[in-house]
């Protein structure tokens, strides 16, 4: 009986945050299932009409929306692996006993406190091709100003830049963190037994990091799938659709087009090649946590 209460305690302190993430997660997903089966169109009229599987089908059967799929695995393959070494290497650095290096950790993860909005309306300003601090820093090497937002070559990757900029930081938190549960007697017998720098990083540091940057890496590519607000903010999609990842069109399908039941189908398939793409990683977080208890 003592037991039966024990648990009942932590299960009433868990409560209400299962709730809040029961309507806030579970049932928006659960209603857009519901309605992917629908004709929903406001365009002509509000009337919801059961179809199917019919959406699906026409999902499956649209090549922009493959197009896009396209452009969003681009974009998580050019944030996240970036994300992912450059976080890692700032938090080797700002983890040694340098000078001013409380100063350093604010300022590298000051922009993951900044609103994405913000962020993009700030590089916005910086990508301007005509008094934008990036051309101007260009043309004191020579370099002549381009335009970064409306140059389909360089659209993507102004873009991708403004992510790496902004989520890099919580890299640098995740690796700070698995930095300091590193027993420092490790490092020691690596000394004792002739390991320079480098092997002391391969065979030491990195084993003990690949959990938390198996664990950074599924945070970062199922957000980089939902990228929205830094896109919509710097081009809506273009030039062109250059840059108008899946996200951004399964909005524009239901926000512009007014057809929700296909949206929603847009949404759920989404979440799917997410969940597909995800569960390697997760597996590769399990494996590493089993074999650390293996070896514990």
């Amino acid at each position: 009986m003592k037991k039966s209460a024990n648990l009942q305690k932590p299960i009433l302190y868990l409560l209400p945050a299962i709730l809040i993430l029961a309507v806030v997660v579970l049932y928006p997903v659960l209603n857009a299932l519901y309605v992917s089966f629908f004709q929903w169109d406001l365009a002509t009229g509000n009337k919801m009409f059961f179809i199917g599987w019919q959406n699906y089908r026409e999902t499956l059967g649209d090549v922009y929306y493959w197009s896009a799929i396209g452009r969003s695995l681009m974009f998580v393959l050019m944030v996240v692996p970036t994300e992912l070494l450059l976080g890692t290497l700032i938090a080797i650095l700002l983890n040694n006993d340098i000078k001013g290096r409380r100063i350093l950790r604010v300022l590298f993860i000051l922009p993951m406190m900044i609103t994405p909005v913000v962020v993009t309306i700030l590089w916005k300003i910086i990508y301007n091709n005509q008094f934008g601090i990036l051309n101007w820093i260009l043309s004191l090497v020579g370099i002549s100003p381009q335009v970064w937002l409306g140059n389909p070559q360089l659209a993507m990757f102004s873009v991708a830049l403004v992510d790496i900029w902004q989520n890099t930081p919580f890299i640098i938190l995740l690796v700070l963190a698995g930095l300091q549960v590193i027993p420092g007697d490790v490092y020691q017998a690596a000394e004792i037994d002739g390991a320079d720098g480098w092997q002391s990083f391969r065979f030491v540091t990195l084993p003990y990091l690949s959990g938390t940057l198996f664990l950074g890496a599924i945070f970062r590519v199922v957000d980089s799938f939902r990228v929205f607000d830094i896109i919509y903010v710097l081009t809506k999609g273009g030039p062109g659709r250059v840059t108008e990842v899946i996200s951004l069109y399964t909005y524009k399908t239901g926000f512009s087009l007014f057809k929700f039941g296909l949206s929603a189908s847009q949404s759920m398939l989404l979440m799917l090649l997410t969940l597909i793409v995800a569960i390697p990683l997760i597996i590769g977080l399990l494996s590493n946590i089993s074999s650390r208890k293996g070896v514990a």
